[in-house]
């Protein structure tokens, strides 16, 4: 299996392409635009690979891997706005495990204050839809409704 970062318009010639694993089980990209984080989960893997995206070269940064003993059946993940920002988490993801249990995985960033870290929580993703159905089906595009994820906010 391999991963490529491309650009819109240009999806036929990859700005990076790297060899992760030879595993044969289906990729799981999980993409957060808040902190520009790409998880990859895959379908019988027990890790989690995550990279941050930039845009200056080399764009893809490895920055950890979490692992268990056991392999994943699917992975999910809770939308920011149910993360918990009191422990500054910044993902929550739902792994299916082989055995039939739901592994609710925490990622936090390590901080010593307990106020809210505003650096952490940019402005979210809303519970309110930009678009009707009907205006999408329509040809109309828009951009996500966002809320604040600050104690006020979400």
């Amino acid at each position: 299996r391999q991963y490529s970062l491309r650009a819109p318009g240009h999806l036929d010639d990859p700005i990076v392409m790297v060899e992760l694993d030879t595993s044969n089980g289906v990729m799981f990209p999980i993409y957060d635009p808040d902190t520009n984080l790409v998880y990859l989960c895959g379908k019988g893997d027990s890790v989690i690979r995550y990279f941050e995206i930039t845009p200056e070269p080399p764009f893809v940064h490895y920055i950890n891997t979490f692992q268990t003993p056991d392999p994943q059946r699917g992975v999910g993940a809770m939308p920011k706005r149910g993360c918990d920002a009191s422990v500054c988490e910044i993902s929550r993801f739902y792994r299916l495990n082989n055995n039939g249990f739901c592994q609710v995985i925490p990622f936090k960033v390590p901080r010593k204050s307990e106020l809210f870290q505003e650096d952490l929580y940019p402005d979210t993703q809303a519970e309110i839809p930009a678009l009707t159905a009907d205006d999408w089906w329509g040809g109309k595009n828009a951009d996500p409704v966002l809320t604040p994820m600050s104690e006020n906010g979400a």
